[in-house]
């Protein structure tokens, strides 16, 4: 299947009425005498159009408001809140429902506070607070021990980092430039903007186990990641490189405009058929296998799955860029005469000449990988393990390869390790929903070919040390997968090649702990058992959330295909819906009174793209 094809998550938009007054406008408090305001941009590159702004006090006490469609919100009097606050944006970046914050640490009376919301004021919330934002939310008093200072060096420091790329966006932008409270409008073309459409952040543990650092990355995986370490000095900070040319020039602002195309072309059948619409592909469209001709003959075809007549795309985000200006793009579709929404992801190259962007395709032949890596964390021990997730399948899911291999690379060409897939017609399913891929040939070692009776796409490492070699490669840029798939059962005929391209570190405990999890407990109030889950805000749902009142021996996993008894019930829902706080029994599964959940097994997606697991 196309890496164009949408995944419906059923989730209902629901549009939050601001407190005593609609759009940007926010709240109007009424206290006497001086007032401070607050405003900002909620953005990720491309702003988050619509997201509820929460902004919380120290005390529990909240205002809220709707962004607008440049991702700007304000509150005109703040007066009366105690501070520090933390400021939350909840939508949609790309098509994951994600909340990014920021931290306010005082409120200066008649002032014009400006306090943004984006991936980078997150990840400086979370080391000056040294928990993740999303535990701030349902317990706001801990915001009493943020210390201004400690969140003013945060800041410096991710300034320090980031000046060169700021300066060679726009010479001299880094001058006196803080990424919670510079204003910004997200339109593509300021620098302090555009920073977040070309780099990635993402916390992870510190040195001492006991705090948060900050890595950043040039998403083009070229130039790598820097690590800020929680309390380091100004001067130990080693800055990014500026970002290749061919990155920075990038349009991205254009990118808009090509979307604005898309919605008007979309909303009518004569638009969507229209020579207009076939000119926003490149005559080099290729995804997956597939041309521009056949990839056209989907998308208008009214029983095709893939069918684009009537959609609106909005909420883009950038996944990566490369120099030669194809970058892979992530948004949020809707259906105008359906409460649903879906994601889509298109590669765009941009054409330096004309100014202009064009749907261009992965540029891969017809094979799916399905890699991930991903943590499992047990909460009974509190202990965790690392893996990673493979299937090689083809997109149309015939499954016309038998074996496959993944070649770990570094830029120098090297191979650090070298994982193999083969296909057990007798005992794995190819035709299932479930099935997933080309399992691993072995799955006590998948660097064996000598395979076993099993069919997991997945594998824990006991060992983290060659994660951890290949981790400091992937900061150092440049890393990638080869997966190459095969035809016969023996991984020499009828090769089809694909090169993925890495520019996060796979999750092991040197760069996540614990307490990055969703906190989940078994709970059960007046109404029954429930999962209660207090940083959900912090994740979405990817896979399924299960609770059992069996109590299972084999690590913990509910069985998500034949319920152990009548009293399992699964959450599976298609694409991302936001992670709940709360999960109940189904009513449908008819649990009796008295039970209670002695088993559940939560699959869930943080908002840096990270797969953590959480079982008991």
């Amino acid at each position: 299947m196309s890496t164009w094809k949408f995944l419906v998550t059923s989730v209902t938009l629901v549009t939050l009425a601001a407190c005593g007054g609609g759009g940007g406008g926010g709240n109007v408090v009424g206290a006497s005498g001086a007032t401070s305001s607050l405003s900002g941009t909620a953005s990720v590159g491309a702003p988050m159009a619509g997201a509820t702004i929460t902004v919380t006090d120290v005390k529990g006490v909240t205002l809220t408001t709707i962004a607008d469609s440049s991702g700007a919100y304000s509150f005109t009097n703040i007066s009366t809140l105690s501070a520090p606050l933390i400021v939350s944006a909840s939508g949609f970046v790309g098509g994951s429902p994600t909340t990014y914050s920021s931290i306010v640490p005082t409120i200066p009376s008649n002032s014009k506070i400006v306090a943004n919301a984006t991936p980078f004021t997150d990840a400086i919330a979370y080391q000056a607070a040294g928990q993740s934002p999303g535990n701030l939310l349902t317990n706001p008093a801990a915001m009493a021990s943020i210390s201004a200072e400690t969140l003013k060096a945060s800041s410096s420091n991710v300034t320090t980092a980031l000046a060169p790329i700021l300066n060679g966006l726009s010479s001299g932008s880094a001058t006196g430039y803080d990424p919670n409270s510079t204003a910004f409008i997200a339109d593509g073309t300021s620098p302090y903007d555009k920073i977040h459409d070309l780099l990635s952040v993402y916390p992870s543990s510190a040195v001492d186990s006991t705090s948060f650092a900050i890595n950043i990355s040039d998403k083009s995986g070229q130039a790598g990641t820097v690590t800020i370490q929680a309390g380091a000095s100004n001067s130990s900070i080693t800055p990014l490189p500026a970002l290749p040319s061919a990155i920075a020039n990038l349009a991205l602002s254009k990118l808009i405009i090509r979307f604005n195309t898309f919605n008007q072309l979309l909303s009518t059948t004569s638009g969507l058929n229209s020579p207009a619409f076939a000119a926003t592909l490149s005559d080099s469209f290729l995804d997956n296998g597939q041309n521009k001709a056949e990839f056209l003959s989907r998308v208008r075809n009214p029983s095709s799955d893939e069918y684009f007549l009537g959609l609106r795309f909005s909420n883009p985000v950038v996944n990566s860029c490369t120099t030669s200006g194809v970058c892979s793009v992530s948004f949020l579709i809707s259906f105008p005469q359906e409460a649903s929404t879906s994601e889509i992801t298109i590669f765009f190259i941009y054409n330096a000449t004309t100014g202009d962007w064009l749907a261009y395709g992965n540029q891969q032949p017809d094979i799916e990988d399905g890699f991930e890596t991903f943590a499992q964390l047990s909460t009974g021990s509190n202990k965790f393990q690392v893996g990673i997730n493979f299937g090689v399948r083809d997109g149309k899911k015939l499954y016309p390869y038998n074996t496959a291999k993944a070649e770990f690379k570094d830029k120098s060409g090297t191979i650090d390790s070298t994982i193999y897939m083969k296909q057990k017609p007798t005992t794995c399913p190819t035709t299932s929903n479930t099935y997933y891929g080309l399992p691993f040939a072995n799955t006590n070692d998948p660097t064996s070919k000598v395979a076993d009776a099993l069919c997991n796409n997945w594998y824990f490492f006991s060992d983290e040390t060659l994660l951890k070699k290949i981790n400091s490669k992937i900061m150092q840029g440049g890393y990638t997968i080869v997966v190459t798939a095969y035809t016969d059962n023996n991984w020499s005929t009828g090769a089809v090649m694909k090169t993925v391209q890495v520019t996060s570190p796979f999750l092991t405990s040197d760069k996540i702990n614990a307490s990055m999890f969703p906190k989940v407990q078994a709970k059960t109030d007046s109404t029954g058992p429930y999962l209660s889950i207090t940083n959900a805000s912090d994740f979405s749902l990817v896979g399924s959330v299960c609770l059992s009142s069996a109590s299972l021996s084999v690590s913990g996993y509910c069985n998500m295909t034949t319920p152990l008894n009548p009293y399992t019930s699964v959450y599976q829902l298609r694409g991302e819906p936001p992670l709940l706080s709360v999960y109940r029994p189904i009513a449908a599964d008819k649990w009796p009174t008295g039970q209670t959940i002695k088993t559940f097994f939560v699959n869930a997606k943080d908002k840096y793209g990270r797969i953590l697991r959480v079982n008991n």
